[in-house]
């Protein structure tokens, strides 16, 4: 079990693996613009200033943290289903209905704001939510039937850096279209046509697993089959569900998830309103800033991810050690400049320097937490990361509650320093429990025999 990849002879030329590996990268890419992109919009659709068009309609909404944050609220019901239902099923028709639910629902937003106001946006939301829910632990069980041992890290940080790429593009678009005559609707409808554009892109390339490709090579499919250990039987294998709850590697795991989920949730949800109120940024500027942290995270992505594979390639470091560099280094070094933005509060330059500077340590823990289901457990890692993320998303629904709470001004530096203080000191708890119990070996029951039922 230790030597997973023994025996193996990689096949370095780019195949269908690398098309699934981009597939999914969009996938997360657009997904995460069609959420973020309500970040700088709600900014738009509460102040009539903002636009070069008066006839792009605005509202007088008290309650836009709940708006913001009712896509959080239903994210984690779908993620343990999705979970079961893409291992034993397949991930690929599941990704792909529920990726056309959350783009309609993306259409959807401008077209229900005026009649239904910030009730008609929250029910939009709640559905974009309870799609997205299935995205990550469907593309986990896809990673794990498609990604080899030795790519692992290198493909895993390529489809998570598509979380920072596509809030960096949805930060950048949506604040120049909510300054331009087209108005806030406009990136709605944006989103919702590219994002139908992937459906139709996926339905035709994307594929289950290497098996189930027509066209794949045999020498690529012989390479990932014989890292991964798969056998046709593990498409349909008994799930060791005790197994895998009282593992104790698997709730480090969770533990990570957890301080990520927050701290993840307050930049995604609050970002904008710090740099509008606080920082006294206009709309276009405020895309454009806010951008410039998921840039960082984005770039660094693509270099750490290369560096992670290297360093246990060339045996510096162990896996586990891997896993807990990218995780600690990642989570103490966003803790400590997120802690830090709210004491520069009327500073611009240093504000939007930590802050990028945080997303850049961000980028580092996306090496941690998130490959480690698929460490742990090629065949049921959809599964482990569907139950980690119900868990972690469901804490993290509190957060924009948290901040509605705790930040009664949104012009108040003071109140914003208890709320990122609050969200420092978690992630650094959750962080350091996570190094302490996580392995990165392929657990025993991962194996289970078909008539096992544990």
């Amino acid at each position: 079990m230790n030597n997973e990849s023994d025996a193996v002879i990689p096949d370095k030329r780019c195949g269908t693996r690398h098309i699934q590996v981009a597939l999914l990268f969009f996938a997360f890419c657009i997904s995460m613009s069609q959420r973020t992109n309500l970040t700088v919009s709600i900014v738009a659709m509460l102040d009539n200033s903002t636009s070069s068009n008066p006839n792009v309609a605005t509202y007088n909404w008290t309650n836009p943290s709940i708006v913001l944050g009712a896509l959080f609220y239903t994210y984690p019901v779908f993620q343990i289903p999705a979970g079961f239902l893409s291992k034993f099923y397949g991930g690929k028709h599941l990704l792909l209905w529920s990726f056309f639910a959350n783009t309609v629902a993306c259409i959807m937003v401008p077209l229900v704001s005026s009649p239904w106001g910030s009730n008609g946006v929250i029910a939009m939301r709640v559905i974009q939510g309870l799609a997205q829910g299935s995205i990550f632990p469907t593309t986990q069980t896809l990673l794990g039937r498609w990604a080899p041992v030795e790519e692992r890290s290198t493909f895993g940080g390529i489809i998570y850096s598509g979380i920072s790429t596509g809030s960096v593009i949805a930060f950048v678009t949506s604040g120049y279209i909510c300054s331009s005559t087209l108005g806030w609707p406009f990136t709605f409808y944006l989103w919702g046509a590219v994002g139908l554009l992937w459906c139709v892109l996926y339905f035709f390339l994307g594929f289950n697993c290497p098996a189930a490709h027509p066209r794949i090579r045999p020498g690529e499919r012989a390479f990932i089959e014989q890292s991964l250990h798969q056998t046709e039987t593990d498409l349909h294998p008994k799930l060791p569900l005790k197994s895998i709850l009282t593992c104790t590697h698997f709730w480090a795991i969770v533990s990570a998830n957890i301080g990520n989920a927050w701290i993840y949730t307050i930049l995604m949800t609050e970002v904008s309103s710090y740099f509008a109120k606080v920082m006294k940024f206009n709309i276009n500027s405020n895309g454009l800033v806010s951008a410039i942290p998921y840039t960082a995270a984005a770039i660094s992505g693509f270099i750490f991810a290369p560096i992670a594979d290297c360093l246990i390639e060339k045996h510096l470091l162990s896996r586990v050690n891997t896993r807990r560099a990218m995780q600690c280094i990642g989570s103490y070094g966003m803790s400590i400049c997120l802690i830090l933005v709210g004491y520069v509060a009327y500073t611009q330059l240093a504000a939007v320097t930590l802050l990028t500077t945080a997303n850049i340590f961000y980028a580092a823990t996306l090496l941690g937490y998130p490959l480690g289901p698929v460490d742990l457990s090629p065949k049921f890692c959809g599964i482990m990361y569907g139950i980690s993320n119900t868990i972690s998303f469901g804490i993290a629904a509190f957060c924009p509650v948290l901040v509605h709470f705790v930040v009664k001004n949104k012009e108040n530096a003071k109140e914003w320093q208890m709320a990122f203080l609050i969200t420092g000191v978690l992630f650094i708890i959750c962080a350091t429990l996570y190094a302490i119990f996580i392995s990165a070996e392929r657990q025993p029951w991962d194996s289970v025999p078909e008539q096992a039922n544990i």
